[in-house]
């Protein structure tokens, strides 16, 4: 009986020794595993916990021509400010579309007669083919991708005509004010970008002449500029 109680004690302590051996091996594995997830480099995000899409430098690349052509350029991601001249008569269709893959990705002008204006759009990194579509006469592009470091906070104003980005601008998070007049036919349409690409949003889509106010929220600090899709004269003036 004492041999039997013995060998049932044996067994009970082995069998424990081999359960916490077990449970020691686990553990060590889940705390590998951990370590290994955290050694994983994380992606970087902006403020608003978004992935911040890959940028390459890519210097300035300029072209011109005289009619119909199409030209191949790089693209480093984030913002792209599409610079045109066209000194075409009053007759001359000017329309300028971009496209990568075979795929069009905007068209970034389309105007008749004289043009001087500039476009934002976000492309990503990669090759890019810019086509002037027959009718254009002579004409220059400019592909710039430079952002500044900083810029100036508001109150900053603003004017021009027909289509045309402004200036960089520094906002903080929070309540903008946005003073703005259209003059003329057309679409009016100015849109707030951020300078990694980004469209925040239209500030408004209004067609005609227009005089108006508008309070816009932003939720990242940082530099900014408004594209601004019209045919008339117009004025805008940022304060916060």
């Amino acid at each position: 009986m004492n041999d039997f109680i013995s060998k049932f004690k044996w067994v009970l302590v082995g069998g424990g020794l081999f359960i916490l051996v077990g449970i020691i091996v686990l553990v060590a594995v889940l705390a590998s595993g951990s370590r290994d997830s955290d050694d994983l480099a994380a992606p970087p995000t902006d403020a608003s916990g978004s992935p911040v899409p890959p940028v390459e430098r890519v210097d300035r690349q300029e072209f011109n021509g005289d009619g119909a052509t199409e030209e191949n350029f790089k693209a480093g991601g984030g913002l792209t400010l599409l610079r045109f001249t066209h000194s075409g008569g009053g007759s001359s269709n000017f329309i300028v579309t971009v496209s990568q893959d075979g795929q069009l990705i905007d068209q970034v002008v389309n105007a008749i007669g004289p043009f001087e204006g500039t476009r934002a759009v976000s492309l990503p990194v990669g090759d890019y083919v810019m086509e002037v579509r027959p009718g254009a006469g002579e004409w220059t592009a400019q592909i710039d991708q430079s952002v500044p470091e900083e810029a100036p906070p508001p109150p900053v104003e603003f004017s021009g005509s027909g289509q045309s980005a402004t200036e960089f601008f520094s906002l903080e998070a929070g309540s903008v004010d946005f003073r703005l007049l259209h003059e003329g036919e057309g679409v009016f349409i100015p849109s707030l970008v951020r300078s990694d690409g980004t469209r925040v949003e239209s500030i408004v889509n209004e067609s005609g002449d227009f005089s108006s106010r508008v309070t816009v929220n932003i939720k990242n600090a940082g530099i900014y500029l408004i594209d601004v899709l019209a045919n008339g004269e117009w004025e805008i003036e940022v304060t916060q």
